[in-house]
């Protein structure tokens, strides 16, 4: 690397908590609609989740950790790392 362009410490701490605030702001907005819906439901009568239904919330919520935990996947960026121009490699190749 370039001496201007070089990846220091502070720079991936930046690009973590900028990826970490990121994901967390999709997840909430894929799960906030469905955790609002199930606390309106909490204080009725009827049972949270029918019996043999589907909890879509445990589904949304699943997709939205896999989601945060496979960042990097698509050709080793995630958004912050796009953003800051950092990349995930392999120090062997």
């Amino acid at each position: 690397m370039t001496e201007k362009n070089e990846l220091t410490a502070g720079k991936r701490i930046g690009a973590m908590l900028l990826d970490h605030i990121i994901m967390t702001f999709v997840i909430m907005i894929i799960a906030m609609p469905t955790m609002m819906s199930k606390f309106n439901n909490a204080f009725g009568d009827e049972p949270l989740t029918p019996k043999g239904g589907i909890d879509w919330s445990l589904i949304l919520m699943c997709f939205g950790m896999a989601l945060y935990f496979n960042k990097d996947m698509i050709q080793g960026k995630s958004i912050a790392k796009r953003a800051l121009k950092q990349e995930v490699v392999d120090i062997k190749t």
